[in-house]
């Protein structure tokens, strides 16, 4: 490798390093990213794409339709008649006026040589335009389900958005809980290592002996080893996140935490009017309601099948198969005209496929149904799970607080030489107990906030 090409790729690494800024991202930073840039979404808008092509597609079908044509066709032998010998008029006839007339004009086919009917090689050139005038209104009902499948598939986006929305919230506050796990691991750790620095005093002075020294050691590689661990599993999630939102996962994110937790607050249970809002305004159970009205007009759609189809049609064509005009000149001709065809027998293949039609309604009609049973049963129950993720930050709240107050109170009687240093450790056991259950009640909440919005369809 050149030394321009080695420096090109230092200058390049250099700019890439630059450059890459790690993402700071907020609950709403995280909610607008989800419903634009996650691959779900986008995939999302490529069906809603690919169904507008098909309604344009249906809607093209009511317009009339142009196709070329040619053809080239090479016989084995020139066509060809001839009367063959013997093929006489009597002398007693030749004197008849009208006989000599038409032996004038029909006189070839009374020859023994050979009359010519046209060429040998045949070339055909032309267009035909199709406009279909009579379908039993399976056109107009195959629109009406092509602009249905558009308006169900908007629908499903709609609940995909929320649904990645739900998603991205849920894996954030995930990472702000690893987050926060590994920091009270470094703090723990942090203060392990200031208990040593003191015991190490006071063993050399003899206030201790050596065996209190040597289990704050062992509790202190304990504790390095729960920090590792805590921020693999951080910086874990925090990838996941990120592939989730389609960002660099080589950039890295920062999570923003100061914008602080939702306040939860004046929950009350919907009632079953509430509820029944709440489930007609979902945008998956409009979705299954469009479905429903689509397999109608499919089912039109097919009884049409039963009736006949008109078509209209021109065709123009240019070619060389009239034996009035010579070999190698293209005759142009037309001809316009109306096509009946009428399927009159199938051995029963449309009503067949009339009785598939009408047992996937009824699939869809219990599904829609049962669609509506499960989100009343969900609403509630994320309603109960949100309360009780209310209560219990207010537990470890107050949790939180007496453990503080209980290792300001070791920490000065341990400085006194009140308690012995197994004390003091077990409440500062007690302490990054109570400051882990905080961080989980809060994170908890947040994640059941979510599911709860999630299921009203808000």
């Amino acid at each position: 490798m050149s030394r321009i090409h080695i420096l090109s790729a230092i200058l390049f690494t250099l700019v890439s390093v630059v450059l890459a800024q790690p993402h700071l991202l907020t609950p709403k930073r995280v909610a607008e990213l989800a419903r634009t840039q996650s691959v779900m979404v986008k995939s999302s808008r490529l069906d809603i794409s690919v169904n507008e092509y098909s309604r344009k597609g249906a809607f093209a079908r009511f317009l009339p339709s142009v196709s070329g044509n040619a053809s080239y066709t090479r016989l084995d032998k020139e066509p060809a008649i001839s009367m063959g010998e013997g093929s006489t008029i009597p002398d007693s006839l030749m004197n008849d006026p009208i006989v000599q007339t038409m032996m004038q004009l029909l006189g070839p086919l009374f020859s023994t040589e050979p009359v010519s009917l046209g060429p040998r090689n045949i070339v055909s050139l032309g267009f035909t335009i199709r406009q279909p005038l009579f379908l039993g209104g399976k056109l107009l009902n195959n629109y009406k389900s092509s602009k249905l499948n558009v308006a169900s598939q908007v629908r499903k986006h709609e609940r995909l958005l929320a649904e990645a929305e739900n998603t991205g919230l849920k894996l954030f506050w995930s990472c702000v809980a690893l987050q926060e796990v590994a920091t009270i691991k470094k703090e723990e750790r942090l203060w392990y290592e200031k208990l040593i620095a003191t015991q190490e005093v006071m063993f050399e002075t003899g206030m201790i002996i050596e065996l209190a020294l040597l289990n704050s050691k062992a509790e202190l590689s304990k504790r390095k080893l729960e920090e590792k661990r805590a921020y693999n599993a951080s910086k874990q999630m925090n990838e996941q996140l990120a592939l989730f939102l389609n960002l660099p996962v080589e950039d890295g994110i920062i999570l923003d935490t100061l914008v602080g937790y939702s306040d939860v607050t004046g929950l009350e249970l919907p009632d079953e009017e509430e509820i029944a809002r709440c489930v007609d305004k979902r945008d998956d159970v409009r979705a299954l309601a469009l479905e429903i009205d689509i397999l109608n007009t499919v089912r039109k759609a097919q009884r049409s099948d039963y009736l006949p189809n008109i078509f209209g049609f021109y065709n123009h064509k240019f070619s060389n198969d009239d034996p009035q005009y010579d070999d190698d000149e293209l005759i142009s001709h037309w001809n316009v005209g109306v096509a009946l065809d009428w399927k009159i027998f199938d051995w029963g293949a449309t009503y067949r496929e009339l009785q598939k039609t009408d047992d996937r309604l009824e699939q869809l009609k219990l599904a829609h149904k049962s669609l509506r049973d499960k989100i009343e049963v969900e609403i509630r129950d994320k309603y109960r799970n949100l309360v009780e993720k209310v209560e219990s930050v207010e537990i470890a709240e107050k949790g939180i607080a007496n453990a503080r107050r209980a290792l300001e109170i070791a920490e000065l009687q341990y400085s006194e030489g009140l308690i012995t240093d197994v004390e003091l450790r077990n409440t500062h056991l007690l302490f990054s107990a109570a400051r882990l259950q905080l961080v989980q009640a809060y994170t908890a909440r947040e994640i059941t906030l979510a599911e709860y919005t999630f299921a009203r369809g808000d």
